[in-house]
This record gives structure tokens, sequence and C-alpha cells, in this order.
């Protein structure tokens, strides 16, 4: 084709004259009268050269705001991922994590659009160095966000600082450059197109008037201007015909029947088809195009531009198939031509491969909505579909299941093997659950060892049925990881989904309700939510204290009370001292006082009372400070803690600080731990007490007796007091076991120097038996009621308001 290309160059620069030129020669007598209407058509010619030259500044004005998003996209997910470091809600964060794949999509989306676009030697090399830099930055970004999601914030934060910042700003630096370049071409394209109008509006007037008398000159030479200008529109035609060649999209040119005309190589490379099969031929056998996900083909897109009379434009996910039967994932728009007179010639297909480009947007997508460590689908996606499938139950009377799974024991796993051994004892369970499941059930992961499972067309009889199966499963999978063996089970939270199930959280509700139900009777175990099901209603009530006691906690609404405890000797008694225990209250808005036996399940099922605790610590030691110079008597405090708190490693430093802050008497405090909370956290009860106890405070052993190995563990606990469990004392006057039951354990203490006190002393004749073992205390409602603490001041003396 080259050969014969400039064969035709060098006839044209050796023909004879045409029948053109001998028209002009004839039509010369007319040129003095046609010369002013040249004048006009030039004129106009200017105008429509200024038009055309608007538009290329416009193609830059284009380049410089695709360049601008590119920055604003790079800058906004800088700032991402420094919100991110602040950010503690984990739902928050994937809020945040999905603008931040959100905004890449941007920044690609952009820089394809430019890559599009015609652009000079310099705006090439500078997007290839940003893309070299980008491709370093992007990793660092990545590691940033998947440390901060994995709540490894320091990392994330150095990270961010020594590395990723200084990447970002060397990809900015190439784009500021590139925008710069684009400013800079805009404006010398400006002016230059001003000055270039001017000068040829002056030349083109003065050449009209040179016109007359130039006539008989051009006259002479217009037989070799014409086949100067023959030879130079050829010349462009080939430079149009190399600049087709070396373009790097796909372009293919058909007639208005749709009959190809031109393939450009990189066409032919895409599409398989050599230049010789294709031309001729119906674009549709050469262009055959699809629909990815549909698998469907696609009308011809020729026909569709041609008819409409349009610039089309391709639909997404649009596959090519080749020649040889493979496919690529393309873009493509279809242009009509048009002659002068809009007349359509025929139309161009420009199109690109962008399979490399839709796999990177198909993995951004994948993981906004999937779990990274078990492949399975995460909160937020299954959310979306479990609300999907609520609206068909409302409206078309289908029947679904909410299966909500926690795994038992599964922290064994993680502290026995280390973390690397729980992520894949997840990934086995969920393989697990998924092999158990049909196609159409949706299996999720919602966090930790949570899994939940939507079955479609699922009447309650045949979910619970597969939920006892997967139960079944479960526990008899095992786990294995360098020597051990795990074995585990799971609870099931089983809710049917129908015409009455109202909303996404409250059925999510309603199944960890049921779940935490299972968990309770025995785990490993399938437990199904009824509306009328009071037990599980009475959980859902529990859960919702949780808004509450935060709120609480924001608002100060708890509030302390005191109850006092008297000793039952005689020289202890001389002394004056005042003994009470605090109490905690909840005061509603409307100041209704709410007893903890109401919120206390609540806030230890979800973690709240180690806050609840610190509350009362600090509270109780700004009161003690508020009254130590107003009280003319000796008085002491003990302060009730959770199991949950005495297994902060920090508490003994929270404590020793409050007390510090408030100046106390350390030795007026007594920290009371129940018995079971104790044998519970053993090791970290002990080193708390023995820390606590070598600054100053006391420490009293809580309903002492209701464990199965009291006295056993009792000579490693280092305690100050024995509180023996009411339920042996209320009944000690008429009872001889509890009686006997409340002697041992008055004597052992005894022969370990540990004072007893007991509970629930409820009327006299139960005090007179106490004095009569020889039991150091005594409380209860028969000696004292609760009361507000602020009401234990009165006139600057501790007094008792409200005694038996």
């Amino acid at each position: 084709m080259a050969k014969n290309r400039k064969a035709s160059l060098f006839d044209l620069s050796t023909s004879k004259p045409n029948k053109t030129q001998l028209l002009l020669l004839i039509g010369f007598t007319a040129s003095i009268t046609l010369f002013i209407l040249l004048t006009i058509i030039g004129l106009n010619q200017l105008k429509e050269t200024q038009k055309n030259t608007h538009e290329i500044i416009n193609v830059h004005n284009v380049k410089v705001k695709l360049v601008e998003e590119m920055i604003n996209a790079a800058r906004e997910r800088s700032l991402i991922m420094f919100t991110m470091l602040y950010l503690k809600d984990p739902f928050e964060r994937e809020e945040a994590y999905l603008q931040f794949q959100g905004y890449a999509i941007d920044f690609i989306n952009a820089r394809t659009q430019l890559l599009k676009m015609n652009l000079t030697a310099e705006e090439s090399e500078l997007l290839l160095r940003q893309g070299e830099l980008s491709g370093k930055s992007i990793p660092i970004q990545r590691s940033v966000v998947d440390l901060i999601r994995e709540n490894k914030i320091d990392k994330a934060y150095h990270l961010l600082l020594d590395e990723s910042v200084t990447a970002q700003n060397r990809v900015l630096n190439v784009l500021q450059k590139l925008n710069f370049a684009q400013s800079e071409a805009n404006e010398r394209i400006a002016l230059t197109i001003e000055k270039q109008y001017e000068n040829n509006s002056e030349i083109f007037i003065i050449l009209a008037f040179l016109t007359l008398l130039l006539t008989l000159a051009i006259a002479i030479f217009v037989s070799l201007i014409v086949s100067r200008g023959e030879k130079k529109l050829f010349i462009e035609k080939e430079l149009a015909q190399v600049t087709l060649y070396s373009i790097g999209d796909g372009v293919i040119t058909t007639d208005k029947r749709g009959r190809i005309r031109i393939i450009n190589p990189v066409a032919e490379e895409l599409t398989g088809f050599d230049s010789d099969e294709a031309i001729g031929r119906d674009i549709a056998e050469i262009f055959s195009i699809r629909n990815q996900k549909t698998d469907t083909y696609i009308d011809n897109p020729i026909e569709i531009a041609l008819q409409k009379n349009v610039i089309y434009t391709s639909p997404f996910n649009i596959e090519l198939i080749r020649k040889n039967g493979d496919t690529l994932a393309i873009e493509h728009t279809v242009s009509p031509i048009r002659d002068l007179h809009d007349n359509i010639l025929g139309a161009n297909i420009v199109f690109r491969d962008v399979t490399e480009m839709r796999k990177l947007a198909d993995t951004l997508a994948y993981q906004a909505t999937h779990d990274p460590l078990t492949g399975l689908i995460n909160r937020r996606e299954f959310e979306r579909r479990l609300k999907q499938a609520i609206y068909h139950a409302h409206n078309d009377g289908q029947q679904y299941a909410l299966c909500f799974l926690d795994l038992d024991q599964f922290k064994i796993v993680n502290d026995t093997a280390g973390h690397a051994a729980g992520d894949e004892f997840l990934k086995q369970i969920a393989h697990q659950l998924s092999i158990n499941l049909r196609r159409s059930d949706v299996l999720a992961r919602l966090g930790g060892d949570e899994f939940a499972i939507l079955l479609d067309d699922c009447d309650l009889k045949t979910a619970d049925l597969i939920a006892n199966k997967i139960c079944a499963t479960i526990k008899d999978t095992r786990f294995n990881w360098e020597n051990n063996s795990f074995a585990t089970g799971t609870s099931i939270g089983l809710v049917p989904i129908n015409e009455y199930t109202s909303s996404v959280t409250e059925t999510l509700s309603a199944a960890d309700t049921a779940c935490y139900e299972a968990k309770e009777n025995g785990r490993n175990q399938v437990q199904v939510y009824w509306l009328d099901d009071k037990k599980l209603e009475m959980k859902r009530q529990e859960m919702r204290w949780i808004q509450k006691l935060e709120e609480a906690l924001d608002k100060d609404r708890f509030t302390l009370y005191a109850q006092e405890y008297i000793s039952l000797d005689d020289e202890y008694k001389k002394e004056g001292n005042l003994l009470f225990e605090i109490l905690i209250r909840l005061r509603e808005a409307d100041d209704e006082i709410i007893l903890p036996m109401a919120f206390l399940p609540a806030a230890e099922r979800y973690h709240l009372m180690p806050q609840i605790d610190r509350w009362m610590i600090d509270k109780t030691f700004e009161f003690t400070q508020s009254i130590k110079h107003e009280s003319g008597r000796k008085y002491n405090f003990s302060i009730n803690l959770s199991g949950q708190t005495i297994s902060e490693p920090d508490l003994h430093e929270y404590i020793i600080a409050k007390a510090s802050q408030y100046n106390i008497n350390k030795t007026t405090i007594c920290f009371e731990i129940t018995e079971t909370a104790a044998i519970a956290n053993m090791s970290k009860a002990v080193k708390l007490i023995k820390t606590l106890k070598s600054e100053g405070f006391l420490f009293s052993l809580d309903d002492f007796g209701s464990g199965l190995s009291s006295f056993a563990y009792l000579k490693n606990m280092p305690v100050d007091n024995l509180k023996i469990d009411g339920l042996f004392i209320k009944d000690i006057v008429d009872d001889p076991t509890d009686l006997a039951f409340v002697e041992a354990i008055h004597r052992i203490g005894q022969k370990m120097n540990i004072k007893t006190t007991a509970e629930f002393v409820e009327n006299r004749e139960t005090l007179e038996k106490l004095k009569e073992i020889g039991i150091d205390f005594a409380q209860g409602y028969y000696i004292a009621k609760p009361v507000a603490l602020e009401s234990l001041v009165d006139d600057n003396q501790i007094t008792l308001e409200k005694r038996a």
C-alpha cells in the first residue's frame, strides 16, 4: 500500500493539464466579477477557522479539567486516609473505605478519558511518569488502609506520614506540571489564533483589491496553482492516513450502508481480521459485540448511529468477539460522517481494549462488598440483600429465613495457636457452611466469628432442618494446626422473614437475640425466634438498654446510693466508724430511678461494665474528698467491681491515679469482687488485689459460698473480708444447714485472719444469731436501706437519713 501511495504522488507531480485547469482558464474573464464574492467567502472562511480554533482551545480546557479531576481525586484519597485514622466506629471506617475506593475509580476514569485525547509528547511523557509514580504510591496507600481496617493505627499513621504522603506528593507534582503545561499551551494557542485572525483579515482585504491587478498574472499561473493544490490535498490525505494508522485506538470507517472502507492496524489486531479480509464486508461480520453480563448480542452500533444521526457511545460491560472466538472488554464510540450539506456519508467506530481497566474496576467493586479473609459477602452487602428479601416478603408473599451464627469457643483457637490459625479456621468454617447451602442462599461474614445466612424461598420447618444440619456439620469439624487439634460448635439464631417482618435492623437484632439465647441454653443448638416468645423479647428489651446506658454515661445520668452496714464487734463500734456500700442507680430523663437489676445484665452483655465501674470509682472518690474536712467521724466506703472490670490491665493504674487526684485515705476504700468473678479471672484478680493492697486499699470477696470450690482457692486470695452470700443468711434461724455453713465460713475466716460480713439481715432474730456466731459485720434492710449518697451529708456531718 505504501508503494502505491508513492507512485500516485509522483504521477501528480508530472501530470498534464486536466479538464479542471482548462475550465479555470476559460473562466478567467469572469474572475473580475467574482472577486467580491471570493472576498466574502474568504472572510467567512476566516470565521470558520476561528471557530475551529476555539474548538481546539475547548479540547485543551477539557484536558485541564480532567487533570484537575485527577488531582482532586488523589488529594481526597489522602484526606480520607487521614480521616480513617481517627474514626473509631468500624462502620464509619468501612464507609470511608468505600469513598476511598470511589475516588480511585474517579482518578482512573479521568486518566482514561485524558488518554483518549490527542496528547503532545510532553503530555504523554508526564502521564507516563505519573503512571509510574502512581504504581508506587497505590500499594503504599492500600497498605495504610489495610492497617487502619485491621486497627493497627500506629503503623498506619507512620506509614502514611513516612511513605504514602511523600509518594502521593510526587504524583501530585507531576499532575501539577501537566496542568501547568495545559494552561500554558492554551494561552499560547489563544494568543496565536487571535493574532493570526487579525493578520489574515487585513491581508485578505488587501489581496481582494490586488486581485483586479493580478488577474492577468493569475491567468498565467492558474494551471500551475491548481496542480500544486491537488498535490497538497494528496499530501494532506497521506498525512491523515498516517495519523489514522499511528493512533492507539482501533478505528473502522464504513460507508452509509455499513460496509467497511478503512480499518487501521490497531483495529486489525483487536478484531483479528486484517484489512484485506475486512474491507468491503458488513461491519457486523467484523465488529461483533455482546453484553458481558447477560451474554446477549448487541445490535449493530453503526445502524443505531446512522438511523438516529447521533454520536453513539457504548454501554458498560461490552465485549468484542474476535475472529478466533476470544473476547475483549472494550469501550467504543460511533460517529456519523457528514458532508458540507449534513448528508450522511458513513460512520467511524473508535474502540479500545479496556480489559485490564475493567478487571481493576471489578476488583474494587468486589472488595467493597466482600470480606477479604473468607471471600464471603460482608455485612453491608448482606444487609442490602436482606432488605430486598424483606421487600419481596411484603409485596410478593415470598418466604425467607435468617440464620445468625456465632462460633462457640472460637477464642480458644486464637489464644492457643495465634491469629493466623484463627484466620485459617474461619476460612475452613466458611467453606463448610458454603457446601451445606443451596445455590440461591446467601452466606456472609458479619465480622469476627459471626456469620449470617439468608435462606431463599424457605419455610421455617425447612430452615430449621438446614440450621440443625449446619450445627451438626460444624460440631463434627476438626481443625488441625501444627500439633494442635481443635473442635468447636455454633449457636444459631433463626428468624422467619414474612409479611410481618419489620426492618433489617429489627430482624438482625431478633436473630442476634435468638443466637444469644441458644448460647445460654447450652451452645451448639438452634434457637427459633417467635414474635410471642416472651423470653426472647425480654432479651431484645435488654439489648435496647445499651443505647440508654451509653447516653447515661455521656450525659452523667447515673447516680450513687449508699447502704450502711454495721460492726457487731463492740470494740470496733467504740471507734465510731461509719461503713457504707456504694450502689448505682440510673436516673431517667423524667427523674425516674431505675434499679441496677434492670440494666446491669445488658451492661455486662455488651461490655459496658468497665466504663460504669470507673464512673463509680471517680464519683465515690470525688465525694470522699468533698466530705473529708466536713465530717467529724471516721468512714469507709465499699465499691463493687465486675468481672469485666478486674480483667482490664490498666485498672490499678486508674485507681491509683484517681486516689492521688482526690487525695483520699486509701485505707477507707474497700473494693468488693464477687466470688464467681474472682474464680473466672483468678490470676488477674489476685494480681489486682495484691497491687492495690500494697497501696493500702482493702478487698472483700462478695457472695462468698456460691462457688463450688470456695474454700479451695481462698488461701490464694489475699482478701480482707468475706461477704457471705445472703442465701445462707436469710434462713439461718430456721435452717441448721445454712447455720452450719455460715459457722464454717466464719471459722475459716478467723483462722486466716479474714473478717466476715453477713448480707440480707432483715430481722432482729437473724442479727442476734449472727452475733452468737461471732460474725464481724452485718448488712441488710434491718440495718439500713439504701439512700442517695448526697443525702448522707447534713449540717456538715455524715449522718444516717434512714435506719431500721
